[in-house]
């Protein structure tokens, strides 16, 4: 078994293998740390030992104001056609685009469980969304965090012993990385015993 600091930096050297000169002198280089290190406090489970991480409401709340934009704009543009305002194949267009719009919308936003999905940390495993991944097929976990355009983007890691890393983006979720490492490293480390 491979210990999590060397499996962190054959990880680190692996995503840095792709980037340009120009990518790492901005600072694209992943920081990767590994959860053990990053706990600052200690985390009090809810009385039925299990911890439900959901992705923020504000990313559905948003969502939700885009398609009722999309839907009066495309709500509009047909009383406009209607109204013999504007010419058919004009209108037919803007209506065409307004629904390419909403179906976009519909495929990368808060509606799409497949994108958005709740982590839930039990003594016996992590689930992602309907997968369950047990503590004990996990040799290590860590944050991630990398410098995307202008933004740093956070990524919780999980390395499997079978040499696969789980890579699950943190930016919809309602907790900070130090939290979130608190809580799998209390479930990491509170397995049941085997009767």
């Amino acid at each position: 078994m491979t210990p999590a600091s060397e499996l962190i930096k054959q990880y680190i050297a692996d995503e840095t293998a792709g980037l340009s000169k120009l990518q790492k002198f901005f600072g694209a280089t992943p920081k990767v740390i590994d959860t053990h290190d990053m706990v600052a406090a200690s985390f009090k489970p809810p009385p039925n030992n299990e911890t439900v991480i959901k992705p923020s409401a504000s990313n559905k709340i948003f969502s939700v104001f885009i398609i009722l934009f999309l839907l009066f704009w495309a709500s509009s543009i047909s009383k406009t056609l209607l109204a013999q305002k504007i010419p058919l194949p004009i209108g037919l267009i803007l209506i065409t685009l307004a629904a390419i719009f909403i179906f976009v919308v519909l495929k990368y936003s808060a509606f799409n469980e497949k994108l958005w999905y709740s982590i839930t940390l039990t003594p016996t495993d992590i689930a992602l969304g309907q997968s369950h991944i047990l503590w004990k097929d996990i040799a290590a976990t860590a944050i991630m965090s990398q410098t995307e355009g202008k933004n740093t983007e956070s990524y919780l890691l999980l390395f499997l012993h079978d040499d696969t890393v789980e890579k699950l983006d943190l930016a919809k979720f309602n907790t900070s990385a130090k939290q979130l490492s608190a809580a799998i490293e209390y479930y990491k480390n509170t397995q049941p015993a085997i009767v």
